[in-house]
């Protein structure tokens, strides 16, 4: 699995951190994978898009099959939230509705 692209919007909020879409080996895209931080804000983890069922029900609409697979993109995906969020501060961020849109094209290429 190769992630080929990465966009990413960072959000200030106290739980929800960021959204993500990323394409892997450039044919499949998912959009709507969020970085949420936990009640004691010690940890962070993905959440994987999801619709909800006429019973209310949230069921994902992509998941990873193997757990050392859901780790490997989580420790990528918030890896590069913290460099995003580093990076905030050198001008590479443009805000635009309370949100911030990653757009250094040579940062995400050099990190995947």
């Amino acid at each position: 699995m190769k992630i080929t692209s990465v966009k990413i919007k960072l959000f200030d909020n106290e739980k929800f951190k960021a959204e993500i879409a990323i394409t892997i080996n450039d044919l499949l895209f998912i959009d709507n994978i969020k970085i949420i931080c936990d009640k004691q804000k010690s940890k962070y983890f993905l959440s994987m898009p999801s619709i909800k069922n006429s019973f209310g029900q949230r069921h994902d609409v992509f998941h990873l099959t193997n757990e050392k697979a859901r780790q490997y993109l989580e420790a990528l995906l918030i890896e590069f939230y913290y460099k995003c969020i580093k990076d905030k501060n050198q001008k590479q961020i443009f805000k635009k509705d309370n949100s911030f849109f990653y757009k250094n094209r040579n940062f995400i290429n050099s990190f995947i």
